[in-house]
């Protein structure tokens, strides 16, 4: 059992030049075959009313999931034909689409963004058009934020433009992220910036699905807020209490889980020397 949210996939192309657009639609069409097998087992054998019920129900959730992945749908979250459009009609999306594909195994694998391959992360591109640029864009900066460059991981979040037509749930994670980031350098460089507390429904949502990102926000956030308030105790126990969670915690990705793991233990670190600091004092 994995505690981790839906639509996780390691299937993997042989490059980032490969052509992806049936893999994409690949569980479209297991859904409409799905359908149409079972409408016509029902039309055409004689079987016993409840096995004709079940296999009615199978046939109309195949038939269902068919219609809704495949017209194409970008406000809630980029679905598989929307992902198919984008991809036919954009090469560096395309190649972005791979490279997260690829990237996906040596996650699942236990690596963290920091030790994968450069050049599957970080796209030579200014400005992200759509979601799966958008995404390319976030995983360049959990790269950055593996290595410590802050500068360039605030970077990737900025190719992001706010007038960009990207899904909600892309949105929510460059939402999160940018206040996660805001919370690091405040604590690391004392860069206090206007950090906003207020999550959006969207990413209170992701956190309930156990996604181990926004669980490391999560965190960041309540042990920054004890951490504000003088109680440096209180915001180690939060950290503590969350590590401990996530270590025993499996995740599809295990390189997921290290890196965010790495993350807190990182602000663990700061926050406990500033204690001894201040008990020397």
């Amino acid at each position: 059992m994995v505690n981790d949210k839906n639509y996780k996939c390691i299937m993997s192309p042989k490059s980032v030049d490969s052509d992806a657009l049936l893999y994409t639609m690949g569980g479209c069409i297991v859904n409409m075959v799905s359908g149409l097998v079972g409408f016509l087992l029902i039309t055409h054998i004689n079987i016993k009313p409840v096995l004709w019920l079940y296999i009615w129900s199978f046939s109309a959730f195949g038939a269902g999931l068919f219609i809704m992945n495949g017209t194409a749908r970008i406000k809630r979250v980029c679905n598989d034909k929307a992902c198919y459009d984008l991809l036919k009609e954009n090469i560096h999306t395309r190649i972005c689409h791979n490279a997260q594909l690829m990237a996906a195994t040596y996650l699942a694998k236990g690596l963290t963004y920091g030790q994968i391959d450069k050049e599957f992360l970080c796209m030579d591109s200014k400005t992200a058009g759509n979601d799966i640029e958008a995404y390319q864009a976030v995983l360049e900066y959990y790269y950055y934020l593996d290595t410590g460059n802050y500068s360039r991981a605030g970077q990737a979040l900025d190719k992001v433009k706010p007038t960009v037509n990207v899904s909600k749930e892309i949105k929510d994670i460059i939402e999160a992220e940018r206040i996660y980031i805001k919370i690091v350098l405040s604590i690391k460089f004392n860069n206090d910036g206007d950090i906003n507390y207020n999550f959006s429904g969207g990413i209170n949502e992701l956190i309930k699905k156990g996604d181990v990102h926004f669980t490391r926000i999560m965190t960041a956030m309540k042990a920054y807020i004890e951490y504000k308030a003088g109680n440096i105790n209180n915001a180690l126990d939060v950290l503590n209490e969350s590590i401990n969670m996530t270590e025993k915690t499996l995740y599809v990705y295990e390189g997921e889980k290290v890196f965010c793991m790495r993350q807190l233990e990182d602000m663990k670190s700061i926050l406990e020397n500033e204690l001894q600091n201040s008990v020397y004092k």
